[in-house]
Parts: structure tokens; sequence; C-alpha cells
């Protein structure tokens, strides 16, 4: 039997909807694309815009552009502390995307929120260890070190691209790391990251001197555990993933299918 034609034009309209990929930004504190050439990186997320200090640079990044840090120049960029970016016995994850000039001696911080009092947590390289390491301190005074090591990764290699994931699970009391979406480190942890005072530190530890030489890109914050499947999202197959492919600031909104709908059946 022949449907008639206004029938056929309300399936179509009513029924066919684009229906957009997992959002990544559920439970996403800030996003830091660091797109900028110069001075201020703003965060695509939120509110927590992050000072430049030293002149941070700009080169080709994993997603479009970066942040290049000059270790020799001690720069960073930064954020005074706020409850956003403050933890303590809770799940939260950092991801960021890293790609190292060099491993000069001493510790490079990546991400650190903490001061030359307290440390909060933070995302370094170990230079003892050449790996990869998250810190959480669950007591004042850098008491009650809840640390884990890449050790699945082993030691990176500069001019390289590596996708770091790193978190705190308040349930099963452990602090992970991960990197590009390989098998992840775990520890035992104790009271998660110290709800201090610090300041949020892009590319430093600036109270102990632990600059970061080389590329930072697509630096976020959760307070969540990521899922399996996120962490593989986020990855993208070793290509990333932009704010906006993340799912931020987009809708799902219907979409009209053009097709004929005469003769249909």
């Amino acid at each position: 039997m022949r449907l008639p034609r206004l029938v056929c034009a309300l399936v179509l309209l009513l029924g066919v909807w684009v229906v957009a990929p997992v959002a990544q930004v559920t439970d996403l504190v800030s996003f830091w694309s660091l797109e900028e050439a110069s001075g201020t990186r703003d965060d695509a997320h939120s509110t927590n815009d992050l000072a430049d200090t030293n002149s941070v640079g700009v080169a080709a990044g994993k997603v479009d552009n970066a942040a290049d840090f000059e270790e020799g120049s001690a720069q960073y960029l930064s954020i005074a502390d706020n409850a956003a970016l403050s933890m303590g016995d809770i799940d939260f994850t950092i991801v960021a995307w890293v790609n190292a000039e060099s491993f000069p001696g001493g510790d490079r911080s990546i991400v650190a929120k903490g001061d030359g009092t307290d440390g909060e947590y933070y995302l370094q390289y170990r230079t003892t260890s050449t790996r990869f390491r998250f810190v959480a301190h669950g007591g004042t005074g850098f008491g009650t070190t809840n640390a884990v090591t890449a050790n699945n990764l082993g030691a990176p290699s500069p001019a390289t691209w590596y996708f770091i994931v790193a978190w705190h699970d308040a349930t099963a009391n452990e602090v992970g790391i991960q990197v590009n979406d390989g098998t992840a480190d775990t520890a035992a942890a104790t009271g998660g990251a110290i709800d201090d005072g610090g300041a949020f530190h892009l590319g430093a530890y600036p109270a102990f001197g632990q600059h970061w030489d080389g590329l930072i890109d697509q630096v976020g914050v959760y307070k969540k555990v990521l899922s399996a499947g996120e962490k593989t999202a986020l990855y993208n197959s070793n290509n990333g993933l932009s704010y906006a492919a993340m799912g931020g600031g987009a809708a799902t909104t219907p979409k009209l299918l053009l097709l004929g709908v005469g003769g249909h059946q």
C-alpha cells in the first residue's frame, strides 16, 4: 500500500535525529586547550584562566597549538587557589598531553598545586626513576605521600608525545597513572590530596624550581575517576581530542533529513 506523502514526510522529520557522541565534559572542572600565542591562557570550560609568568611560548601541539615552556627561563602558567581546583579526599583526575624537549637534572613538574609549605597534588617527571609520577599528599607539610609511578610505560623519550591520565580514587583508596591508554599503575592511598591554599601551576612547581622543558597541550581537571572508555576516547588513537570534539559547548539538536518522500511503499 502506498503511504500518503504527508505521513512519509512526518516520519522522516520526527524520526531522524543526529545523536552527538558521548560528551567527555561530565564533571570536568577546567580545560585548557593552550591555543594562545602568548599571555593568559583561557579556560575553555570554566573561568580558571591561567596567568603567564616569563613569557610562555607557543608551538605546534598534539591538537592545534601547545604551550611551549623553556626550563632555563623559569616559565609557567598559574592561577591562585580556589575551590574548583582544590580537592581533598575525593575522586579527581588530571589529563595532559606532554612532549619534552629534554629531561634535565632534577624533577620536572607538569601540573602542580601547592606551595613551599604544603603540596596538594602534582604530576611530574621524576629524575631518580626516569618515569612520570603522580603524587597526592594527604597531610600537611608534604605528609602522607600517596605516590604512583608509570612503570608500565618505562622511561619516556624526548620529542615524543605522551597522553597522561592521573587520578585519585576515594572509594578504592588508591592513586593511579596511565600513559597512552596503556596498562595503568596503581598504589594504595590515604587521605587523598590535602585541601590547602597553594596556587595551581602548569609547567612548573616554582617553589622548588621544578620547571618543565617542552610542550604541554590539552590539559583537563575532572572531579571524578574516568572510565576506561572515557580515557580511550580522549586518547583517540594517539590523535587527542579538541574541547569541541569532547562535547564542550555543543548541544544535540534534531536535524532534517532531506529525502524524497514520493513512491514509498
